[in-house]
């Protein structure tokens, strides 16, 4: 087994840690390429709540909240998005398109509701009274003017959007990927950077996600399967030692 301790060991067996080891894609790791982007995925207050609490206690007025955990990867991620604004590099934050007659209300209506062909929103459904608010970023990881926003209906932030292109129009081969949740929305926008080619780094302490053991397992994956798994001072170091491409 590896030397370092992960956050995902204390959920695998030792025939899995064994694998781990053995793993084809250990061997060949995901690495840095030369130009960076920071995605900073949906980093909104359904998910965090206004302020840092317990998750039982959260959940209460913000039944999406991931607790404590989510605070901690904020503040994570305030450190390399400050970095990287001072650096240049280009930063893309990803939030939910809850406009008035978007996909995105059609889509949950059909998982819901698989009969119907409809666009009107379950008044049951979390913050459906509230969604504005709701889907606002959290203040210390909002946008400046500078900075790409990119609204989505579904979990990756490549899915009906134009992520691609802004990558490409930046010359961008390197995605930084911190935000929630570690199992659905990051999940998914790695498989998708994984397979459009990029090297694609998911920042450990800058992800987070309502359950441990899916967070655990989920980065476990990715690690093995489509990205490289990396502590936030290792891509702190890369980025400050001049190899990163920027502008």
């Amino acid at each position: 087994m590896s030397n370092r301790e992960r956050v995902w060991h204390k959920y695998l067996s030792e025939r899995d840690k064994w694998l781990e080891d053995e793993s084809f894609f250990n061997k060949k790791p995901v690495n840095f390429g030369m130009k960076p982007a920071l995605l900073l995925i949906d980093n909104y207050v359904a998910g965090l709540g206004d302020k840092a609490l317990p998750l039982k206690e959260s959940s209460k007025t913000y039944p999406l909240s991931c607790g404590l955990e989510g605070w901690a990867a904020v503040a994570q991620q305030k450190r390399l998005l400050d970095l990287c604004r001072e650096m240049n590099i280009l930063i893309v934050h990803t939030n939910i398109d809850v406009a008035a007659n978007s996909p995105l209300l059609f889509y949950n209506a059909i998982r819901t509701h698989p009969t119907k062909r409809t666009m009107k929103p379950d008044p049951n459904a979390p913050y459906a009274h509230d969604s504005k608010r709701a889907y606002d970023f959290t203040p210390d990881l909002a946008p400046i003017d500078e900075e790409v926003v990119i609204l989505k209906s579904g979990a990756s932030a490549f899915y009906g959007t134009p992520l691609a292109g802004v990558l490409t129009r930046f010359r961008v081969d390197t995605l930084l990927v911190c935000g929630e949740s570690t199992s659905g929305c990051v999940r998914a926008t790695v498989v998708d950077a994984s397979m459009l080619l990029y090297h694609t780094i998911v920042v450990e302490e800058c992800v987070y996600d309502r359950t441990e053991a899916s967070h655990a397992i989920n980065l476990y994956d990715m690690d093995q399967k489509y990205a490289a798994v990396k502590g936030i001072e290792e891509v702190l170091g890369w980025l400050k030692s001049g190899t990163a491409q920027t502008g």
